[in-house]
């Protein structure tokens, strides 16, 4: 059980970095996906996900794959 977690945390990092996100530099929960002059931001905390972007569209988008 102490394990899961992560295992939930690394599942949801692959995911991720296959749809073209990167992870943060600096903070290793911080996703960030650009496309055009638009961005889409991700924070996994825990077992919450916190999300936004300047487009609508691409927060649409990772509720739809998600």
């Amino acid at each position: 059980m102490k394990q899961a977690p992560r295992q939930w945390y690394e599942r949801l990092s692959n995911f991720l970095l296959s749809k073209g996100f990167v992870r943060g530099a600096m903070d290793k929960t911080l996703f960030i996906r650009k496309h055009e002059n638009d961005v889409i931001l991700l924070q996994v905390y825990i077992d919450d996900i916190i999300y936004g972007s300047n487009n609508n569209t691409l927060c649409e988008e990772f509720v739809a794959a998600m």
